[in-house]
């Protein structure tokens, strides 16, 4: 599945530098997010996946599902997508 496709159920995203990237998987864990996945920044009890976006970002993520797009670095040019509950969207994708 491409970028595009992933995202267009949603109003609020940005597409990034490249729309038509082929999408090779979900995580949610930032140690074993790399190219071509979508990292979703979910909020836990300890841990809050928006601390670690610069390090997803910089891992070559395809896109980012985040509920604070101020977190995500400026300089990132993957897909953004930006909703009310990372946890909620990962189960609908």
């Amino acid at each position: 599945m491409k970028l595009a496709q992933l995202f267009s159920s949603y109003m609020h995203f940005k597409m990034g530098e490249e729309p038509m990237r082929e999408i090779t998987g979900l995580t949610l864990d930032s140690r074993s997010a790399g190219s071509g996945q979508i990292f979703f920044a979910i909020r836990g009890h300890v841990l809050d996946g928006h601390d670690f976006l610069a390090d997803v970002c910089g891992q070559g993520v395809a896109g980012v599902v985040v509920e604070d797009e101020k977190k995500v670095p400026p300089e990132y040019r993957g897909g953004i997508l930006v909703v009310p509950d990372s946890r909620e969207a990962l189960v609908k994708l």
